[in-house]
């Protein structure tokens, strides 16, 4: 089940992010920050009344931009992630967006996959994105 993620969750969240983010991962603070920013979107994936994964979109102008998808790694291959992610897609187009975008580590060819099997698609490379030699995949797709 997808529910809007309230303060509350922040600490599950964070233990998620930990585990599947080793480095280049959101401090506490500032996913409580995003938690309270009337302009996010916030969702979490609810398995057995335990949360499972969560994401978290922004949303300026005409674009949507996925901050954070992330799954807890004992849920994944259960469809959670596409869900989450349709979730925020949908509240994006609710909102007149025109487009969604993400930025991923060019090294998570999992996430990658995932995306580009979402019709997203590679808008370029960040060099040092996440850190000298860490490059990111900008990625968009048309809503």
């Amino acid at each position: 089940m997808i529910r809007t993620a309230t303060i509350q969750d922040l600490d599950e969240i964070c233990r998620i992010e930990k585990l599947c983010f080793k480095k280049e991962r959101y401090s506490e603070e500032f996913i409580l920050y995003l938690l309270e920013n009337q302009n996010n979107y916030s969702a979490v994936f609810e398995e057995n009344k335990k949360i499972a994964g969560y994401i978290i979109a922004s949303f300026h102008k005409n674009t949507a931009r996925i901050i954070s998808l992330a799954v807890h790694p004992a849920h994944r291959k259960k469809g959670i992630g596409e869900k989450l992610l349709n979730s925020a897609e949908e509240k994006a187009k609710k909102l007149k967006m025109k487009n969604i975008t993400l930025e991923v580590a060019k090294e998570n060819m999992d996430a990658v996959n995932f995306y580009l099997s979402k019709r997203y698609k590679i808008d370029g490379l960040i060099k040092d994105y996440y850190g000298i030699g860490k490059g990111a995949y900008r990625m968009s797709k048309n809503l």
